[in-house]
């Protein structure tokens, strides 16, 4: 193969790689944030899109059984079942806040994420800001 074939094909192989950078990159930013209160009342409007939960760890409805997780994620008194496959840090507990991204099931019962970001929690607090003024 000649130098100018191999620089040809190296072109091409750098074009189709910046692309899928592009396009893949427009595919996260077209994801839509959907509270809580929206997808418990308009769950069908969001079935094959892919959204972003943000909201808390319902009290007492986590459960793990190897690397499934099932929580429900709560809002202002509304609640949907997550179920997210894989490993979460040791943050990820009953009133964490979290952010999940993925889609709702095909029959709608819950959201499968394929991402979830646990939120870290204030280290200071109102009080902290008042004693630093002393």
């Amino acid at each position: 193969m000649s130098r100018k074939n191999k620089m040809f094909f190296g072109g091409i192989i750098a074009l189709i790689l910046v692309g899928y950078l592009i396009w893949s990159s427009f595919a996260t930013a077209s994801q839509k944030n959907v509270s809580v209160n929206e997808l418990v009342s308009n769950t069908e409007k969001y079935i094959g899109s892919q959204i972003r939960l943000t909201g808390k760890v319902a009290p007492g409805t986590i459960k793990k059984e190897g690397k499934t997780i099932e929580f429900e994620i709560t809002e202002n008194g509304a609640n949907f079942k997550v179920v997210y496959r894989g490993g979460v840090p040791n943050s990820f507990q009953d009133n964490a806040e979290v952010i999940a991204d993925g889609e709702i099931s095909e029959d709608g019962t819950y959201f499968e994420a394929k991402s979830l970001i646990v939120k870290c929690p204030s280290k200071y607090t109102a009080g902290d800001a008042e004693e630093n003024k002393k």
